[in-house]
């Protein structure tokens, strides 16, 4: 039972879209975004789906943080 409450919450976190703000780890370690093909300026907001959020704040190769949460949109 829990494993299927997990599951469906998983489902509708990925639906969602969330709104970040960079942090100066792009501008220290010269990474431009995927999304934004640029890299981005500390403090600068924008939306990114879960599955990404979840790269930027640390699941990535490199175990970076590259950006906070704000909140959902």
């Amino acid at each position: 039972k829990i494993l299927i409450n997990k599951k469906s919450k998983y489902e509708e976190d990925k639906k969602k879209m969330y709104k970040v703000k960079a942090l100066k780890t792009y501008k220290e370690k010269r990474l431009k975004d995927k999304d934004l093909g640029r890299i981005p300026k500390p403090g600068e907001e924008w939306s990114v789906s879960f599955d990404r959020l979840q790269f930027l704040l640390g699941e990535n190769d490199k175990k970076l943080t590259f950006v906070k949460l704000i909140g959902e949109e």
